[in-house]
């Protein structure tokens, strides 16, 4: 972790640290100054956060459900009317995002 933090100590690498950095295997290196040796670290979406909020999101419209069922028994469609809003909101923006990828 110390070469990732001070990419000026890595003169003092040895080639056992080399050894476990990836390498460019294809190809010269665009800027021919620099070596290139390391990670790149780059920003993305954490799926992780993003499922566990979907599921969240999720589990408490079937709570509504439930909770507005307890109170008012029979009316399923009162019910269901803002889960559904929810799932069709979310299929909406996965098929944005599936149409931004494409």
């Amino acid at each position: 972790m110390h070469q990732f933090h001070m990419p000026q100590d890595v003169d003092s690498m040895d080639d056992n640290d080399l050894k476990l950095f990836p390498k460019r295997v294809e190809g010269p290196i665009p800027n021919r100054e620099r070596q290139a040796w390391g990670l790149q670290a780059v920003h993305g979406p954490a799926i992780i956060m993003i499922l566990a909020f979907v599921a969240m999101l999720c589990a408490g419209t079937v709570a509504y459900v439930v909770l507005w069922l307890k109170y008012h028994p029979g009316d399923y469609q009162t019910a269901w009317t803002p889960p559904g809003v929810v799932f069709t909101a979310l299929a909406f923006v996965g098929w944005l995002l599936h149409m931004y990828q494409g």
